[in-house]
């Protein structure tokens, strides 16, 4: 999934850099953003799977989950979600995506991280204490992704997430 993701982001940088330069909003990039991994799903031959900004799956939004032993309200909207829509399954989620200029507060990236975090802890991990949808709904993604962009350099880093952690992606061969 990191080496997709790659591929879609390279495209859009490739494509778009004007669009991030000009200091476009977040949403604008995101949704030129899942275009791209729209066309690397099919490339890879993934069928049945779409790209969606601001997905609101079931309409479960804000859910008490437990991270690190604590009990948090963390709202389950990313920025864009590569998955099957409305469905139950393994495998149905695959990445999470949430995107930031390099300007905004550190508050809001954390939450950004914790969100990726609950969002990728495996089917089950997640326990709702509170709210709509159920845990199939939120969680189980494989990847999940932040993005910070600087439109002002422009350059741009990532942060991947897996089973509920952080994780450091595997550099290619020199």
């Amino acid at each position: 999934m990191i080496k997709l993701f790659e591929r879609a982001l390279a495209t859009f940088w490739a494509n778009d850099l004007e669009l991030v330069t000009s200091n476009a909003s977040e949403r604008s990039w995101c949704a030129r953003l899942a275009c791209y991994l729209e066309q690397e799903v099919t490339l890879a031959k993934l069928e049945g799977y779409n790209a969606d900004t601001e997905y609101n799956r079931m309409n479960a939004t804000d859910v008490k989950v437990i991270l690190d032993g604590n009990a948090k309200s963390i709202t389950i909207v990313a920025d864009i979600v590569l998955h099957r829509r409305r469905k139950n399954q393994p495998n149905d989620n695959l990445i999470a995506i949430e995107m930031k200029k390099a300007v905004a507060k550190e508050d809001l990236k954390l939450a950004d991280w914790e969100r990726l975090r609950a969002m990728t802890k495996p089917l089950g991990e997640v326990h709702i204490l509170a709210g709509e949808g159920t845990v199939e709904s939120v969680s189980g993604y494989q990847l999940g992704v932040y993005l910070e962009i600087d439109p002002k350099i422009p350059s741009y880093k990532f942060k991947c997430f897996s089973g509920g952690d952080e994780i450091v992606p595997a550099k290619p061969d020199a």
